[in-house]
């Protein structure tokens, strides 16, 4: 994101946003003026986060391999922020599938 890009009033929802490129994610977000839903499923790491970087930025516990998880974040989010405008998809799930 260029300095100059603004997302005032805009809302974006960052999955694996507790830590590393996920953070970096959050923070230019809200450094441009968005607010951000950090879903993470580390817990306490997400609400450390999202206190450090503060106003307009909240933590929601959402394991993005678990359409339960995925559905109550949602709900929850939509509840406070009203509506989301941008989807960073930055969790992801390593290791072999389908065991």
């Amino acid at each position: 994101m260029a300095s100059s890009d603004s997302f005032t009033g805009q809302v974006a929802v960052v999955t694996g946003g507790a830590q590393g490129i996920g953070r970096a994610i959050v923070e230019r977000f809200a450094g441009a003026g968005a607010k951000v839903a950090i879903w993470d499923r580390d817990t306490e790491l997400a609400k450390r986060t999202a206190l450090e970087i503060g106003t307009g930025v909240k933590s929601y516990r959402v394991d993005v391999g678990d359409p339960n998880s995925v559905n109550g974040a949602l709900d929850l989010t939509l509840k406070d922020f009203g509506r989301i405008d941008v989807l960073v998809n930055n969790a992801g799930i390593a290791g072999p599938m389908g065991r």
